[in-house]
């Protein structure tokens, strides 16, 4: 499989949206990233992934203190001014202030996590950066700012409202259905999810 189709499948997994920063010599460093997932609640870690063409790829090292700033849905030109290449000064313009460690820490946003990279590990064009978290805070009444099929979203209504009023269905029930579009496109089905 190429890296086009690739991008095309995995775009289909919505995602949060997070803006990873540090401290540098040169000021603060900043980058859209969505790759941010919990890997461990003891110790309590995370995991992010950087492009190896990052610009600021080498400033992320084991002992390195950063911030995972994720964004709400009010947020998503500030995620496409972290995900540019080539701007000079990406915070210019956008609520900050110094945190812990000296981390930038973006401003009105969903939740804040502040680490410190542990580890690191080869993941193709791609290296793999094992956090711990050491500080977090979250705004709990703003959105996420999601990113699904190359596009900024952001979420609707739930499923489920534990009040029983709109259940998600079982794969029992969904199963016929996508069974009988893929079969017209020759793809393998749902049919081994059900009970």
């Amino acid at each position: 499989m190429d890296g086009a189709e690739l991008r095309g499948l995995m775009g289909h997994f919505a995602t949060g949206v997070c803006v990873l920063t540090t401290d540098s010599p040169s000021g603060p460093y900043g980058i859209t990233v969505n790759s941010l997932t919990s890997l461990s609640l003891q110790p309590p870690l995370v995991l992010f992934c950087l492009d190896h063409q990052v610009g600021g790829f080498a400033l992320f090292q084991p002992g390195v203190h950063v911030g995972l700033n994720v964004l709400t849905n009010r947020q998503s030109e500030i995620s496409r001014v972290f995900a540019r290449r080539g701007v000079a000064d990406r915070f210019r313009g956008v609520p900050w202030r110094e945190g812990p460690h000296k981390v930038p820490l973006l401003g009105d946003t969903l939740a804040v996590l502040v680490c410190q990279v542990e580890a690191t590990h080869p993941g193709g064009d791609h290296t793999i950066f094992v956090a711990r978290v050491e500080q977090g805070w979250r705004d709990a009444e703003a959105h996420p700012l999601l990113f699904y099929r190359g596009s900024y979203r952001t979420l609707g209504q739930p499923l489920d409202t534990r009040g029983g009023d709109a259940a998600a269905p079982s794969a029992a029930e969904v199963a016929p259905a996508v069974d009988a579009a893929v079969d017209a496109a020759g793809a393998p089905g749902l049919g081994n999810l059900q009970s």
